[in-house]
């Protein structure tokens, strides 16, 4: 192993040690482990700076995952637009259904209007 990774390794190490620790201290079995245990457990200017923490850890959580389905959303909508596109141009340069008269002119009802959704 590289020392970076040995000492991320001994860094996770630490950390987990540290958890352990905090909750033989107030009584919180391993298996029982959590921030939010923690949070509840500890008394006093930690206790309520910990609470503070998680409560903002858990705003931002959820800000995250309703900004993942926002972007998804949009994604699903692009990818759709691109779709429609992609058909209209494949349907113009393959000569079925062509968007152009023998003279260069649109043809009426085909594909004049190339955006057909819109957000």
């Amino acid at each position: 192993m590289g020392t970076a990774s040995a000492g991320g390794e001994s860094a996770r190490e630490a950390r987990e040690s540290y958890l352990i620790e905090l909750g033989d201290r107030h009584g919180i079995l391993r298996d029982d482990l959590s921030m939010s245990r923690l949070a509840r457990a500890a008394t006093g200017e930690h206790g309520r700076a910990l609470r503070e923490g998680l409560r903002a850890w858990e705003a931002t959580t959820a800000e995250l995952m309703r900004q993942n389905s926002l972007n998804g959303m949009l994604a699903r909508f692009c990818l759709g637009l691109v779709d429609e596109e992609a058909d209209i141009l494949c349907r113009g340069m393959s000569g079925r259904d062509g968007c152009y008269d023998a003279r260069g002119g649109e043809r009426r009802g085909t594909c004049a209007g190339v955006i057909v959704r819109q957000a």
